[in-house]
């Protein structure tokens, strides 16, 4: 994505599947001590989010950057005979 808005929350991440809540999460850490910040919570979060039936993670599955850092949680758009 370019921008998501939301500047002063860098990193921000935006989590969507179809048919599933979408999150846009703010506040994940770009680099740490071993250099890869909080990509490997970001993947767990992902493979959460993508394995529960609406798209609502467990709160166990919800790493500290993302119980912090929500910005939004957007409900699935209404599916139409077309979709």
């Amino acid at each position: 994505m370019d921008c998501l808005a939301v500047c002063e929350n860098a990193v921000v991440v935006a989590f969507a599947t179809p048919e599933k809540w979408t999150y846009v999460v703010g506040g994940a850490s770009a680099a740490g001590a071993a250099g890869n910040g909080d990509a490997d919570d970001v993947i767990a979060v992902a493979a959460a989010i993508g394995a529960s039936v609406h798209g609502i993670p467990a709160m166990k599955d919800r790493p500290p950057f993302f119980r912090a850092g929500v910005i939004a949680r957007v409900p699935p758009l209404p599916q139409t005979a077309d979709t």
